[in-house]
Parts: structure tokens; sequence; C-alpha cells
């Protein structure tokens, strides 16, 4: 391969507009510490790294050809091959090899009809394009094991048996609207109100917590309530997500494990029951008629408190000087503010 020209892809029928690139570089900077930026710009726009893409680059800013070559060559995560319309991460690291994580790969391979010279490679295209199938180092649900992720979901603990039907969810969810989640009633709310705050890590968000977040957010909405519902970090119990805490200041902070979305309403209901006799009595109705319709609405929701976090994770991390991670699973991860 000649140094001096970029990085070329076996497949070039994906039109590139060149306002684009520039859109890109001119949002980024054309100096060359910004390619990185550049290239995850372009691998944004058209899911790989389109040759034309990577050549006008080259034109309009100070990066040379052989600098593209070595940086999108390095990082594993940026690709120069056309991909198909799901991308699906099969994690090999430790636990989910020592679980059957190569087993996963290979049922999925089946399910595909991918040819057997073809199936030992990192990244493989199924013939019709709907599915690129790539194998990781680490998703970070060890405790989900084996686990595979798409764009949208992570599905786990996963059998052989499984591998076929989760494909056909994938593809299926791909075409769903993606949920919006609307924060500015949060933001209005003042700092000292009480909060629901649920963990929205990787092990919980593929145990259903993302789901109980929304269910969350619905119900307080609802009945207009005064109450933060807060995304935080990883509480460090994986095993008992998804896990919801409810923290009113000057009392004690209860903790809720593995919340399905129904029962969301039975939190809120339990520690912020309305004010309004009428929606007090609705609520109870519904309740009422969710039990005698489905057994799982039986279930108490005292029998999933843990008493309070500080009390439940004391053997663990009392010994522990926690610094950089001192106020995990109290903060939302994503809010410089905090």
């Amino acid at each position: 391969m000649n140094p001096k020209e970029p990085i070329q892809s076996s497949d070039e029928t994906l039109p590139v507009r060149m306002e684009d690139v520039d859109a890109i570089v001119k949002s980024v900077g054309t100096e060359k510490h910004n390619l990185i930026h550049i290239l995850h710009g372009i691998q944004e726009k058209y899911r790989y790294l389109p040759r034309p893409a990577l050549r006008r680059v080259c034109q309009v800013t100070d990066i040379t050809p052989s600098q593209i070559n070595g940086v999108s060559t390095f990082f594993k995560q940026f690709r120069h091959e056309p991909v198909g319309k799901n991308i699906v991460k099969v994690c090999v690291g430790t636990a989910c090899h020592v679980s059957g994580a190569m087993n996963i790969h290979e049922s999925i391979c089946e399910a595909l009809e991918i040819p057997d010279e073809r199936r030992l490679d990192d990244l493989i295209t199924d013939a019709q394009n709907l599915f690129t199938i790539e194998k990781v180092a680490c998703i970070g649900c060890c405790t989900l094991a084996p686990v595979i992720q798409s764009e949208r979901d992570t599905y786990g603990p996963l059998s052989k048996t499984d591998c076929a039907s989760v494909m056909k969810t994938i593809n299926i969810r791909a075409d769903m609207p993606a949920m919006e989640d609307d924060e500015e009633d949060l933001n209005e709310l003042p700092d000292a109100c009480p909060e629901i705050r649920i963990a929205l890590d990787s092990c919980c968000i593929a145990l259903g917590a993302d789901k109980v977040y929304r269910a969350l957010k619905d119900v307080v909405k609802h009945y207009d309530m005064k109450v933060k519902v807060k995304s935080v970090g990883c509480m460090g119990m994986a095993c008992n997500s998804p896990l919801v805490e409810v923290a009113i200041p000057g009392e004690e902070t209860m903790l809720y494990a593995k919340v399905e979305p129904h029962e969301a309403v039975k939190v809120i209901m339990k520690h912020f029951p309305p004010k309004n006799l009428i929606k007090r009595f609705v609520n109870k109705l519904d309740l009422g008629i969710n039990h005698l319709l489905d057994d799982n609405h039986w279930r108490p929701i005292e029998t999933q408190l843990l008493r309070k976090r500080a009390e439940t994770s004391a053997a663990f991390f009392g010994p522990q000087i926690r610094i950089a991670t001192e106020h995990c699973g109290e903060m939302d991860p994503l809010d410089l503010s905090e």
C-alpha cells in the first residue's frame, strides 16, 4: 500500500457529498490535532470511512494521507468497509469468553448463514447487509455474560438457542422510533426536592433499567409531582438491578431491588401519595384492576426493599476510601454541573 494514499475501501457505492465533509471539517478545525474528531464525524455520517471523504479531508485541511492512514488503522473503532443496517457487538472479554461467547458468535453466524471461511473474522457482514457482527473486548456487562449489544439494546445472558430470535428482535427494534427523553421539567425543580434515583449503567440498562426510568418519569409527570427522577451511575450491586433509590431530604434513603416498569407507580405511591383525594382514589382503583388482570402485580413493593443503601453495602464499601467515585450512585455522570 502506498503510504501517501488514503485507505481504500472495497465498496464506494455510497454517495459522498463533499459539502457534508466540508461541514464536518469546518465544525472541528483543519489542524492535525483535529483528525480523530473529523474521522468520528465522517463515520457517524456514513457509518464507515469512505475513500472519497478521506481524500476530501486531505484537500481542505493540513492533514496528510499518511496521517489519516496511521490514525484510522491504529484505532479499531474506525471502519474502512461499509457495514450492515445493524451493528451487533459480541463480547469476547474474559467473563463472556468463559461463559461461551464463541458459541454465541458461532450461533449468530449460523442464523445469518455466514460462510464457514468468514466466521473467524472480527468484523463480518451478512449477504443481505442487514447485520455486521463485530467481536469486542468488553461491553461492561460481566454479570450478564455471555452478552451481545446492538446499537440500541444489550442482550444477556444468552444461550445458543436464543440467537436467531434475538437477531430478529434487533432488526425490528432498529425500525422503531427512538424514545425521546424530556428533561426540562427536571431542570425547573428546586435543588432540595426529593429524588428518585435509578442506576443506568450498562448492566442495569441491559436488565431493563431504562424502561423503569421512563415509567418513573411518566408517573411523576402524570401526577404533576415535584420530584426529580434522576439517572445515576453504578450503585455497586448489579446482581439486584434494576435498582431504584428514593432520597427525601431529612429522611432515611430507601433502595428497591429488581424493580420492573409496572412497579414504578408502587414505589412512587408508597413515598409520594397524591394529595388530591380523587387522584389517590383513582390510583388505588387502577392498582386494584391491575391486580385482577395480571398476577405479576400482586408482589408488594416492600418485598424488594433493601433498606437504605449505606446499610446494604456497608460490608463491601465500608473499608474503602472512595475518591473519584465518591458520589457514584448519587450524581448523574452525564451532567457536567454535578
